[in-house]
């Protein structure tokens, strides 16, 4: 990983995600990661977004940024961070919104590129921010 970081592994559900994106004929497709008790542990414990969110998980995004990627068009014009980058802006003005990071994703071995991974807001994500159940 970089800047020598130490990485981390776990057993969990996976899932597609997005409308488009799922098309055999993309090369690239987000996911959904579910962490339940009937895959291994009931919740991903992590510090994801170092030090900025929360650090522990029911449930991440692995957003591919489908319209703005290499794989869409082949074009080289690659623009990963727009949707991020709204979602810091959110969250700099002081109001509720989701964290995200970019990764190198594998699984189960085979190496799927950068993604964005994000917090996904539901239940969980208030409850982990906004207090309550």
């Amino acid at each position: 990983m970089a800047d020598h970081e130490s990485g981390f592994q776990i057993d969990c559900g996976i899932r597609m995600r997005g409308g488009t994106t799922r098309r055999p004929r993309y090369q690239k497709h987000g996911f959904r990661f579910f962490f339940r008790q009937q895959y291994g542990h009931g919740k991903l414990e992590y510090d994801l977004f170092h030090g900025k969110g929360a650090k522990e998980f029911d449930h991440i995004d692995l957003r591919c940024t489908q319209p703005c990627s290499w794989h869409h068009g082949h074009s080289f014009n690659a623009l990963y961070v727009r949707d991020q980058f709204a979602r810091d802006t959110q969250l700099a003005m002081g109001q509720p919104g989701a964290r995200g990071t970019f990764a190198h994703i594998y699984i189960n071995g085979h190496y799927w590129d950068v993604f964005n991974i994000c917090d996904r807001s539901e239940a969980s994500f208030g409850s982990s921010y906004l207090g309550g159940r």
